[in-house]
């Protein structure tokens, strides 16, 4: 959408006024923001050196639902946005991500009902929460990649403690029970996300828009 690109253009403004180290960070739309900013400085000659900009992003549709959902190339017109996979940059990056967040951490198996119902839940109850700590985050939930410009993309995939399914019956319902029915849920929901197959599992996933 016409906000996103301007949001880009916005970032690719100050980032010429600062003259120094910087980081830019998005959440959310603005996330699609840098990663429209970190593509164009890819053909940019005067951007900044790899040791002076990092890049840091928020609840990203584009590494969730839309990757997920959507062949690379695939324009959406209702939103004006074409789908495309993380840019090979020379800058690092940092993601995060809220556990079962619809947006960012989509079910790559939406047809598990459950998976599916907990993260519409999840779209309200954890996608704004952009305030999260990485430092919280336990070492299992953390990824670092390397691509072949030496740039890192560091990956925290932040816990959530509670299903954003059964959030509503706390109001309701004694937090033990609740705690009790989350136990019992979350196996069968996380099954929906391929990242917790055992080593080896032939179990099929959709991504970029292909059942794989």
């Amino acid at each position: 959408p016409k906000h996103v690109a301007t949001g880009a253009a916005n970032l690719d403004a100050a980032l010429k006024a600062v003259g120094g180290p910087a980081i830019l960070a998005g959440q959310s739309e603005g996330a699609v923001s840098i990663n429209l900013e970190q593509a164009r400085l890819q053909s940019d000659p005067n951007a900044p050196a790899a040791d002076q900009l990092t890049f840091a992003v928020f609840s990203d549709p584009m590494r969730g639902i839309m990757n997920t959902l959507f062949r690379d190339g695939t324009h959406i017109p209702f939103i004006g946005l074409t789908v495309a996979p993380p840019v090979e940059s020379r800058y690092n990056t940092v993601v995060v991500t809220n556990q079962y967040d619809l947006w960012s951490d989509f079910p790559d198996r939406p047809w598990n009902v459950l998976a599916l119902a907990n993260a519409f839940a999840g779209a309200t109850l954890t996608h704004a929460r952009a305030s999260d700590s990485p430092s919280d985050v336990p070492p299992g939930n953390i990824s670092v990649t390397t691509n072949s410009l030496g740039a890192t993309t560091t990956t925290y995939l932040v816990p959530a403690q509670q299903l954003p399914l059964t959030q509503p019956l706390r109001l309701i319902a004694p937090g033990k029970l609740v705690d009790a029915l989350d136990n019992a849920l979350r196996p069968a929901i996380d099954s929906g996300y391929s990242r917790n197959d055992a080593p080896g599992s032939t179990k099929p996933y959709l991504s970029h828009g292909e059942i794989g």
